[in-house]
């Protein structure tokens, strides 16, 4: 499934973290936006690791984790040269 993760985190070393994370599980589109393509246990892999840094929120943080299914998926409109990640470049074991 795709999941589109926004962010916006004061604490600059959240920020990091945060991005290190998400960096293992896919690529940035911009700077706190993330496309991941997750399956069902990456997917709580990946909550595992956020649950971390949620509990280190303040009142200013924000994080949206947005799973979109496949009818949705067929839905996005793309301008410019970023296409949606289709593919993973790789896979966590």
């Amino acid at each position: 499934m795709l999941i589109i993760v926004i962010y916006k985190l004061k604490s600059k070393k959240l920020n990091r973290k945060l991005r290190k994370i998400l960096l293992d599980f896919g690529k940035p589109v911009r700077s706190g936006v993330f496309e991941l393509r997750l399956n069902s246990k990456q997917l709580l892999l990946l909550n595992n690791q956020i649950e971390k840094i949620v509990k280190v929120l303040n009142a200013e943080d924000f994080l949206r984790i947005i799973k979109l299914c496949k009818s949705c998926e067929k839905k996005i409109v793309t301008y410019g040269n970023k296409p949606v990640t289709l593919n993973p470049l790789y896979y966590i074991v």
